[in-house]
């Protein structure tokens, strides 16, 4: 049903003399722009690396998303491919979110990813930063909260440790 509208729509719009052929291709190409717009934030959301179990590569894509900033990003996860699907997508949006915070409110200049796929199962992430740490006036935003209840929802607990030397993120799963 919606194919026939488009070009019904598109006929009449030719008919009312509003059209133009460089209207036409305006809109074509913004078309095109938005759709690689919702392209880029669905993956985002959920990189296409972790569709194939390729958590290290996610984490990569993370850190170069940093490349052109004052924040390196370094990641250390060498078994990391070989956690399930489950708890890569966690482990990813829980780093995920605690690099853009580091990005946003410490004030780093490095960030170490570091994940740990230990031979009891038990897996174990920590996002340490070089920035100002905490300080008691900080609040706990959406973000802390998301990443508490993404480890809370896998049997796993997150903690956090600061000081004048940075922040460690810690996140433990069974």
């Amino acid at each position: 049903m919606r194919a026939s509208r488009w070009p019904r729509s598109a006929t009449t719009i030719r008919r009312s003399g509003r059209e133009t052929p460089s209207r036409t291709s305006k809109l074509q190409d913004e078309l095109a722009q938005r759709s690689d717009d919702l392209r880029g934030i669905a993956r985002a959301i959920l990189p296409p690396a972790l569709d194939h179990g390729r958590l290290v590569d996610a984490l990569e894509v993370l850190a170069k998303t940093f490349g052109d900033t004052r924040l390196g990003v370094r990641i250390d996860a060498p078994q990391a491919d070989g956690i399930d699907t489950r708890r890569q997508i966690a482990i990813y949006h829980i780093a995920a979110e605690a690099v853009f915070n580091a990005f946003r409110h410490s004030g780093a200049r490095e960030c170490v990813v570091c994940v740990l796929h230990e031979s009891s199962g038990q897996v174990v992430l920590t996002v340490s930063d070089d920035g100002r740490g905490l300080s008691a006036q900080d609040q706990p935003g959406i973000g802390m909260t998301s990443m508490k209840e993404r480890a809370t929802e896998l049997g796993g607990e997150l903690t956090v440790s600061d000081s004048e030397n940075g922040t460690t993120i810690k996140v433990v799963l069974p």
